[in-house]
């Protein structure tokens, strides 16, 4: 048969015993996430809103112009 060599059947690769279940030695850079409690989000918004304050005052009353 001429060309049948090119069309042979690949092989299927067998999944990992272990793959469904976990991996053996997990990734050490793997991050968790953990939720925050409505005061955490709360006292982080806060803060986001303090810093945008502060910029805005520095903007203002740093470059010496009078208001």
């Amino acid at each position: 048969m001429a060309g049948g060599s090119s069309h042979k059947k690949k092989r299927v690769k067998k999944p990992n015993k272990n793959e469904g279940e976990g991996q053996e030695h997990p990734d050490a850079n793997t991050e968790f996430l953990v939720e925050k409690t409505k005061e955490e989000k709360e006292q982080h918004r806060r803060e986001i809103l303090r810093q945008e304050v502060c910029l805005v005052a520095l903007r203002v009353y740093g470059s010496g112009e009078d208001l």
